[in-house]
C-alpha cells in the first residue's frame, strides 16, 4: 500500500528507514487491524500516510470491533480508555508514531515550550 505513495526520488536508504518506522508504530496491532487500516487510507485519503495515521486508524477498527463483541453480548458499549501519562510517557508514545516531539507539537499547534508544559 506505502508504494502507492512513494516519490520516484526517494532513495532507497530513506524508504527502508520509512518502512521501519511504520513496523515500529504498528507492530502491536494485530495484522487484520492494520489491513483494514490501510484499506480504508486508500479509499479515502490522497497522500502518504503517516505512521500516526494508520495507527489510529487500526485503534478505531479495533474498537469499533469491541463494540459489535459487546452489543451481540447485549454489555454496555466499551468506552475509549483515557488516562492521563507522564511526559516520558507522552514522549513515548510520539515517538512510537514515528514522530519527534517538535513535529508533533506543530500537527496540535503548540511550540516546543508549550508542549513540554503540556506532556
Amino acid at each position: 500500500m506505502l508504494a502507492l505513495y512513494w516519490e520516484p526520488d526517494l532513495d532507497e536508504a530513506t524508504r527502508i528507514n520509512s518502512y521501519g518506522e511504520f513496523v515500529r508504530a504498528l507492530s502491536r496491532f494485530p495484522e487484520w487491524a492494520m489491513q483494514k487500516a490501510f484499506d480504508r487510507w486508500v479509499d479515502t485519503q490522497s497522500r502518504r500516510p503517516s505512521p500516526a495515521d494508520i495507527a489510529h486508524l487500526a485503534s478505531v477498527e479495533i474498537l469499533v470491533l469491541r463494540r459489535e463483541i459487546d452489543a451481540r453480548r447485549g454489555g454496555p458499549p466499551v468506552a475509549p480508555v483515557r488516562r492521563r501519562m507522564t511526559p516520558d510517557q507522552a514522549r513515548a508514545v510520539v515517538q512510537d508514531c514515528g514522530l519527534r516531539m517538535n513535529e508533533f507539537g506543530k500537527i496540535i499547534g503548540l511550540g516546543g515550550d508549550d508542549l513540554e508544559e503540556r506532556a
